[in-house]
């Protein structure tokens, strides 16, 4: 929780490890929690929910736009 992160564009986002979490509500059930790669797959459903006009929530950026993710060390 305490990590330095960096915002970056959801798909950007591929390989790097969540720092917050994602979830399409409802139903709630968590998309990518924090402490978790991004997969490939992970971006494409949270872009497409995002396509779709889905409530994609959870991120600090309400815009789901962006994702803070962990620094690399």
């Amino acid at each position: 929780m305490d990590a330095k992160k960096t915002r970056v564009l959801i798909k950007d986002a591929i390989g790097k490890v969540s720092a917050e979490f994602v979830y399409l509500y409802p139903p709630g059930i968590p998309i990518a929690v924090p402490g978790e790669v991004l997969t490939g797959g992970d971006v494409e459903i949270i872009l497409e929910f995002k396509r779709l006009g889905l409530p994609v929530q959870g991120m600090e950026d309400e815009t789901a736009e962006k994702i803070f993710v962990m620094d690399e060390m």
